[in-house]
């Protein structure tokens, strides 16, 4: 998947561009803090390393990342 940017949702920070990029096992430091922070750990919703890994090992499955100056988002 190549590299491409997609407009900001609104003209407020027009600067600020999202960033998509192919991912992959070597990303998921990158998937693991974003779990940490989209899920309270007191639920145990987030997906561990171990789980991301298995997931990406599958066919067909492909990890997007997304940054918003180059910062995961």
């Amino acid at each position: 998947m190549a590299t491409r940017a997609v407009p900001p949702p609104s003209d407020e920070d027009a600067a600020s561009a999202v960033v998509l990029r192919a991912g992959d096992a070597r990303d998921l430091a990158i998937v693991d803090a974003l779990m940490g922070d989209a899920f309270d750990p007191a639920y145990g919703e987030a997906w561990t390393r171990t789980q991301c890994l298995g997931v990406l090992a599958l066919p067909g499955i492909q990890l997007v990342l997304a940054f918003i100056d180059d910062r995961p988002a």
